[in-house]
């Protein structure tokens, strides 16, 4: 099972909304909230290559366009109780999130 750990807050609007991570073979991952749960949050995870996270950083594409192209390659579930200490162990979605 992947696990990624958070590098990084791209959105922050009254708390961190969209989160950066990377996996130990140095995937690189976006994190968009999808509930808050009593017990912790649950996050809908993409994977994102390299070249179109530095991109991101530039404004091409948009968070929105980056997000709606990575989720036609699948998507993951992942849920933490301790916040960004914790690694997100990743698990896999036969459906297409958005």
């Amino acid at each position: 099972m992947k696990q990624t750990r958070h590098t990084g807050a791209l959105v922050y609007y009254d708390g961190v909304q969209v989160l950066s991570g990377q996996d130990e073979a140095g995937g690189r991952y976006i994190s968009v909230p999808a509930d808050s749960l009593q017990d912790g949050a649950r996050y809908v995870v993409f994977e994102v290559s390299l070249e179109r996270m530095k991109r991101l950083h530039t404004g091409a594409p948009d968070l929105k366009a980056l997000l709606v192209d990575e989720s036609k390659g699948g998507s993951y579930l992942a849920g933490t109780a301790n916040g960004f200490c914790d690694q997100l162990a990743l698990q896999s979605q036969s459906v297409t999130v958005i």
